[in-house]
């Protein structure tokens, strides 16, 4: 499927364009302040802050599930390049924006996950001692006098 036809049929639901009015009420439009020079933009910058805005305002489509927030960067993506910047992009290079924010996505997303679990490792090895008395490594408990006071 091609990807305007995607974004058309996205935009015909209205749970969709709720949420995209809802995100620009939010700032979405303003995550940005790039002038466009030849009809060109850096698209770096767009799609970090694509990914950091969507981040912080997560609670409205947290109900949508892990399948449909590649629908939602699609619109945000396609909001802010239409509606921001008046610039109509042919497939391809809606395909390249889109491609690259789904890399960066899942760049930052792997990331996370590493450093979590190289936490749970690190307090599982730590927790060893007799201050650690829990096994989930999630949850970890210690004998302090400071978190005592708390």
């Amino acid at each position: 499927m091609e990807v305007s036809n995607l974004i058309k049929k996205l935009r015909s639901k209205e749970y969709y364009n709720k949420l995209l009015d809802i995100l620009v009420l939010n700032g979405l439009l303003d995550i940005i302040e790039l002038e466009v020079s030849d009809g060109k933009i850096d698209y770096i910058p767009l799609v970090i802050n694509l990914l950091k805005f969507l981040k912080v305002n997560k609670k409205y489509y947290s109900n949508f599930s892990s399948d449909t927030f590649e629908k939602i960067l699609i619109l945000s993506a396609d909001e802010i390049l239409t509606k921001k910047f008046k610039l109509e992009l042919s497939d391809k290079e809606i395909s390249d924006v889109l491609e690259l924010i789904r890399d960066s996505y899942l760049i930052r997303t792997s990331l996370n996950k590493v450093k979590d679990i190289l936490i749970k490792m690190y307090y599982k090895i730590k927790c060893k001692c007799k201050n650690c008395t829990n096994s989930d490594p999630d949850i970890v408990i210690t004998k302090s006098s400071e978190l005592n006071n708390i």
